[in-house]
């Protein structure tokens, strides 16, 4: 009943979509990407890729403008986001769904294309051949979907840094199952995992930019000279491994459910740890949830870092950015509950006769306590912040801060 609904839905916005590119004079298809293309889109998951592919003869540069033309044609145009990146797409939330709605180049061979987004119609076609017509194997990419989705590493985002739609399908290909995945991930090397399920290269890392390179390699089979995996960070490649191993040890459905951080949650974590925690909110600025998300996210490790310059020694600490409320929720947890009154910080070698007289005369002015010790200076230096709640609000006042949140405050 909800398939039957959503591609209801789908297909209501497809034809007004057609009708008015043909009123414009444009002549591109509409067709359908990611896991609805697949098959294996999950219940309660309404965001929707189409893509409107432009022939060749139309101008690189363009396709985002005449698109944009086509889209103010709609009833509801006014909510359509204009997104800006390599080539602009467009966003656009209609009752539960969120249709993305990206301009694409018709291509046929991989080096044709001129953005990475060319490919996704590529991409399609070689996992629904993959697949065929084994019906698990759909099932399993749902499965691992839906597990990196409560483990909080599904996604390409830049404030998520996780696993791709495309990077679990091809995971789930390579191994050949979601069980098979996950004993392989318990093994896999804190290096770097290369992985090339097309058999493309007899040395994938000559082919691949260094600047792709990161804890797992993938060679894309579709453009073999591109690592498919490039989004992943270490944190969530070490994240998923770590709740493989546990999911192995103890399966439970609850490794499936995604519990989302809250304020009430934060502070339940951090109950034990009172004058050494806080938690804090982060709202949103404008703008798509990716620019915007990575936003918050650099605050919050900006944050971390000023915590941890201050003397603080860092035990613990969580975000998690809803895009559904668009703001994040975060709680750090310190070993200190109130740090010495003075703090020793090195300065140059005695040698560096030019930098210790800076450092003297700095530290003369200050008032602060200068010391040569083993042909080295030291200055001792009044802690300014002795507690972590001090320090937090003055770092969640700072500029660096203030410019990545409409409003961020303490909870």
């Amino acid at each position: 009943e909800e398939t039957d609904k959503v591609f209801l839905e789908i297909d209501i916005f497809l034809e007004e979509l057609s009708e008015a590119l043909a009123y414009e004079k444009i002549k591109a298809e509409l067709v359908l990407g990611g896991s609805t293309a697949k098959g294996t889109w999950l219940s309660g998951d309404h965001d929707i890729d189409l893509f409107v592919r432009f022939p060749s003869s139309y101008k690189d540069d363009a396709i985002s403008d005449l698109l944009e033309s086509a889209l103010n044609r709609l009833p509801d145009s006014k909510n359509i986001l204009r997104v800006h990146g390599s080539r602009d797409y467009f966003q656009l939330k209609r009752g539960s769904i969120m249709f993305e709605l990206v301009p694409v180049k018709k291509i046929t061979n991989p080096k044709n294309a001129l953005n990475v987004t060319d490919m996704s119609s590529l991409h399609v076609a070689y996992v629904n051949e993959q697949i065929g017509d084994e019906k698990k194997l759909r099932d399993d990419i749902r499965l691992t979907k839906q597990f990196c989705k409560a483990q909080r590493v599904y996604g390409a985002e830049s404030y998520m840094n996780g696993f791709s739609g495309h990077v679990v399908d091809l995971l789930v290909l390579t191994y050949g199952s979601f069980r098979r995945l996950l004993q392989e991930a318990t093994e896999w090397p804190e290096g770097m995992l290369v992985l090339d399920p097309a058999g493309k290269h007899a040395d994938p890392l000559k082919h691949i930019d260094d600047s792709k390179l990161g804890p797992l390699v993938i060679v894309d089979p579709v453009q073999p000279g591109r690592n498919a995996a490039a989004a992943l960070s270490t944190e969530q490649y070490m994240r998923f491994k770590i709740a493989a191993q546990k999911f192995l040890k103890k399966p439970s459905l609850a490794s499936f459910s995604h519990t989302l951080l809250t304020a009430e949650r934060a502070k339940k974590k951090i109950a034990r740890h009172k004058g050494k925690s806080i938690v804090y909110l982060a709202e949103a600025l404008d703008g798509s949830d990716d620019v915007a998300g990575t936003k918050l996210l650099k605050a919050h490790e900006y944050i971390l870092k000023r915590v941890s310059d201050n003397g603080f020694t860092l035990a613990n600490y969580d975000w998690e950015f809803d895009n559904k409320t668009r703001t994040a929720i975060a709680y750090i947890i310190v070993n200190e509950a109130r740090l010495p009154t003075t703090f020793e910080r090195e300065g140059p070698p005695l040698s560096a006769k030019k930098n210790a007289t800076h450092f003297k005369e700095k530290h003369r002015k200050a008032k602060n306590k200068v010391v040569a010790r083993d042909d080295r200076l030291y200055a001792t230096i009044k802690q300014k912040h002795r507690t972590l709640s001090s320090l937090a609000k003055e770092v969640l006042s700072e500029k660096y801060c203030v410019s990545r949140s409409s409003h961020l405050r303490l909870r």
